[in-house]
């Protein structure tokens, strides 16, 4: 829209322009929009030369592992990467936008990559390791994991007001099937990926001193590490604005990698102990990604943008209700009807 949008504010006439620098979405739709080469459908556990998993740079092509996280590897990783895409997207043809920095354009969802992927895997997995060395809830069966688990997950958030979308918790729910699968975090609200690390850190705390196997008290330590870091990293995402002052972005980045880093020996000695656990998944690369972005955006002097800006959780949100009000409605006058519905909902809402 090269005129513009004429509007009035504050009695002066004025023009508006609408400058597109960013888009934002899960990774299966950035995947389709932009018609990707590299992403994380390409992941090769078997093999060192796939296609590669991250539109950014060269994780998971040979010689290149996108498991190692830290700012040196990931710089080189970003060295010589290619556009992740044949030609062109559509969507960015009619953008002034330098081809060194179009990949750049599709963000990285926080949202999607914490709460729905690394921080559930780190709730499900220890939850999972309670199982294991009989932690909090004794020799038992998973059924009986998951009961016990929830009945206390529950009075705890009875006491600290703490909202649960769960109505039980489940092996389904956990990515748990049997003893020998990894488990994944497979709830359907993300927020209480939030509800469940916040319980886990009290739980794992209070049973640490009960825990007689000196190796198994490493183990959960470990652990303690990884889930305390991920509910510090969020929660100073959640109360900053949308720049981050330098304190919040040196804080954040020391507990977003502590929480990798611990991840990371959690999955090293569970594989050393023979362990289906702590498996590490593309998303983990992800959140390396915006560590890397933080960093370097940081050591450039220059202001930190807070990465929530593009997670989908609100937008999520926003479709769930636009989606409830298309239920209702009869097929033949869906589209209108939806919209009609909308508008009033969103009156309703301003004239509070």
């Amino acid at each position: 829209m090269n005129g513009g949008f004429n509007v009035r504010l504050d009695g002066i006439d004025r023009t508006i322009w609408l400058v597109p620098v960013a888009m934002k979405g899960d990774w299966p739709a950035l995947t389709k929009v932009a018609s990707m080469a590299r992403h994380h459908g390409r992941d090769t556990p078997t093999k060192d030369d796939g296609a590669g998993i991250c539109h950014l740079c060269l994780g998971g092509q040979r010689n290149q592992p996108w498991h190692d996280v830290r700012h040196t590897n990931m710089k080189k990783l970003r060295q010589g990467a290619p556009l992740p895409w044949k030609k062109t997207p559509s969507l960015l043809k009619p953008l002034r936008i330098p081809e060194e920095l179009q990949a750049q354009f599709f963000r990285v969802d926080l949202f999607h990559t914490c709460h729905k992927g690394v921080m559930a895997d780190i709730a499900a997995n220890c939850i999972v390791n309670f199982y294991d060395f009989q932690v909090f809830v004794g020799d038992c069966s998973v059924d009986t994991l998951c009961e016990l688990v929830y009945a206390d997950l529950k009075e705890f958030c009875a006491r600290q007001s703490l909202e649960l979308n769960m109505v039980a918790l489940t092996k389904t729910l956990l990515g748990f099937p049997k003893s020998s699968s990894f488990p994944t975090g497979s709830w359907f609200k993300g927020a209480d990926t939030t509800t469940l690390l916040i319980y886990l850190e009290t739980k794992v705390k209070d049973e640490l001193p009960k825990i007689d196997d000196n190796d198994v008290s490493l183990y959960f330590a470990e652990a303690y590490s990884a889930i305390s870091s991920a509910n510090a990293f969020l929660s100073i995402l959640y109360k900053a604005n949308f720049w981050l002052t330098d304190d919040e972005a040196h804080i954040v980045l020391a507990h977003g990698r502590r929480c990798l880093k611990a991840f990371m020996t959690l999955a090293e000695w569970s594989y050393e102990w023979a362990l289906t656990r702590w498996k590490l998944q593309p998303k983990y690369h992800m959140l390396g990604k915006i560590l890397y972005e933080i960093a370097t955006v940081r050591a450039a002097k220059a202001r930190v943008p807070n990465p929530l800006a593009w997670g989908t959780q609100m937008d999520e949100d926003f479709v769930g209700r636009v989606a409830a009000m298309s239920r209702r409605v009869h097929a033949r006058t869906l589209h209108e009807r939806t919209i009609s519905r909308y508008q009033m909902a969103l009156k309703a809402q301003w004239s509070r």
